[in-house]
């Protein structure tokens, strides 16, 4: 290191005072050009795009909150359905995790009473929650009443839902 600083110390010395300007100037000039480089247009650029995911993020979760507001006032089964077809609601969840690929992403289902279940998943596709559920209300009569559904990453949220049967 030492070294260094005597060859840069002995080639300043050696150039002139006009040389030396010169090479002050380019210094003056290259740092903050550097600097910004180096730390501000990186900076800059991530906010860009975390701004754009975070609008992204906002319109997907006012999608799931007006389809979720669709499933709420959308009737129960309207004899589509008979009641002999119709599963107790922690079975209903799993076969309809499987039909719709979400088994992967159910992470717990807990029963809550004799006709109510809650479940959680993780990183689940928004769309095949939404699917899901719709169609656990028109087979199995499985009603939502209470969830929490936050986005995970663009498509997919992390949820936990409370759903009961209209069954007695």
């Amino acid at each position: 290191m030492n070294e260094l600083v005597l060859k840069f110390s002995t080639w300043w010395r050696s150039l002139g005072a006009r040389d030396q300007g010169v090479a002050l100037l380019g210094l003056a000039l290259a740092v903050p050009m550097l600097a910004y480089l180096a730390i501000w247009q990186p900076i800059s650029s991530a906010q860009s795009k975390a701004l754009v995911a975070e609008r992204a993020m906002a319109q997907q979760l006012d999608e799931v909150r007006q389809l979720a507001a669709q499933l709420r006032t959308r009737p129960a089964t309207s004899g589509a359905a008979s009641s002999t077809q119709r599963l107790a609601p922690l079975p209903a969840i799993e076969a309809a995790a499987r039909e719709f690929a979400l088994s992967g992403a159910l992470k717990r289902r807990e029963a809550e009473g004799s006709n109510g279940v809650r479940v959680v998943f993780e990183s689940v596709s928004a769309e095949g929650l939404l699917r899901m559920l719709e169609s656990l209300a028109l087979k199995h009569g499985l009603q939502v009443t209470a969830a929490q559904i936050d986005p995970a990453s663009p498509g997919r949220v992390n949820a936990q839902i409370s759903l009961k049967s209209d069954a007695s």
